[in-house]
C-alpha cells in the first residue's frame, strides 16, 4: 500500500496567507500544473507495490482525469476517482496488476 498526499497546487493559483503561512512551499505547490509531483510519483510506485497492491493519492480540485491517466499509463488497473463530501474529486486508487 503507497498513500500520498503530494504537493498539488500549481504555482499559478494564489493561495490564502492562512495556508501559505503555516506550510512551506515544497509541501504545497507542484509546477505550474500542480501535478510535477504525480508525474514523478505515479510511475515510480509500481516498484515499490506488490502485485494487488494499491496506491492511493490525495488530488487537488479537478485533477482527478489527468492523475488517473497517469496511473493507466504507468500501468495501473482498476483506476478510480473518489469525490469529496463536496462532490470534488479528492482521492484517487489504483491497483498494480
Amino acid at each position: 500500500l503507497v498513500v500520498s498526499n503530494p504537493p498539488y497546487v500549481s504555482t499559478a493559483e494564489p493561495l490564502d496567507a492562512s495556508v501559505t503561512s503555516w506550510e512551506p512551499a515544497e509541501a504545497l505547490y507542484a509546477g505550474s500544473t500542480g501535478l510535477d509531483a504525480y508525474r514523478t510519483l505515479v510511475p515510480e510506485a509500481g516498484e515499490w507495490l506488490a502485485p494487488g497492491g494499491a496506491l492511493v493519492l490525495e488530488l487537488g480540485a479537478g485533477q482527478g482525469e489527468a492523475v488517473g491517466e497517469l496511473a493507466q499509463r504507468a500501468g495501473f488497473v482498476a483506476v478510480r476517482v473518489v469525490a469529496d463530501l463536496a462532490g470534488l474529486d479528492r482521492t484517487l486508487v489504483a491497483e498494480r496488476p
